[in-house]
């Protein structure tokens, strides 16, 4: 009998023990999967931003994203100085037109500021060369493209994109009306990828990334 109840009290002292390591092999299992829950990120608005110029004083501001939020644009003057400011709340995206006429002629900043950051272009204000209508883009730190076209009425655009073997991997017609921006995405390609943008009246972009 006593060599029975010895043998009880070595299994009830191994049954503590494997209790004690699946405790703590639990509670390794949960620390884990807090500090990996903690540790992923919130995916942020993917966004793009394109600046065209339209004539000598107005420019177009291009802005497209994949989330809902606010987004604060404000104009800065040679010093550095915020002579406008105001924030917009956008479903995908919007077309702003700022007309700087009433401004000395000079160079600005306009600065976009969103969820996935800052972003800053440059505004000429006095008479150059009008930019290209096409304008292509890669977003930063994605694997992604920004295509915006500035131009008024309708007008069928082609676009083709090609790989590092300039094989056409992509092709379609776009129909814009007035301005218009669309995000391509590239994670699928691998090495350099050319894009290439072209009008009815033959006029094209080629770009390579």
């Amino acid at each position: 009998m006593q060599h029975k109840l010895v043998q009880c009290r070595l299994s009830i002292k191994q049954i503590k023990k494997f209790m004690k390591n699946i405790f703590a092999l639990s509670l390794s299992v949960l620390l884990c999967t807090v500090v990996f829950a903690g540790g992923t990120d919130t995916p942020s608005r993917a966004s793009g931003v394109a600046v065209v110029k339209k004539d000598a004083s107005t420019f177009n501001l291009i802005y497209k994203a994949e989330k809902a939020g606010f987004v604060k644009v404000s104009i800065l003057d040679s010093k550095q100085r915020t002579i406008f400011q105001e924030s917009i709340k956008t479903s995908e995206g919007f077309t702003r037109p700022y007309n700087l006429e009433s401004l000395e002629k000079g160079e600005y900043t306009l600065e976009i500021v969103d969820d996935s950051g800052t972003q800053v272009e440059k505004l000429r204000n006095y008479s150059d060369k009008v930019e290209k209508l096409f304008n292509v883009r890669k977003i930063p730190g994605q694997d992604k493209l920004l295509l915006t076209v500035a131009g008024k009425g309708k007008e069928t655009i082609s676009v083709k994109i090609y790989d590092e073997s300039e094989r056409l991997v992509y092709e379609k017609d776009e129909y814009t009306t007035d301005d218009f921006a669309r995000v391509y995405n590239l994670k699928n390609l691998k090495g350099a990828v050319t894009f290439e943008v072209t009008g009815e009246s033959g006029e094209s972009t080629i770009v390579q990334y």
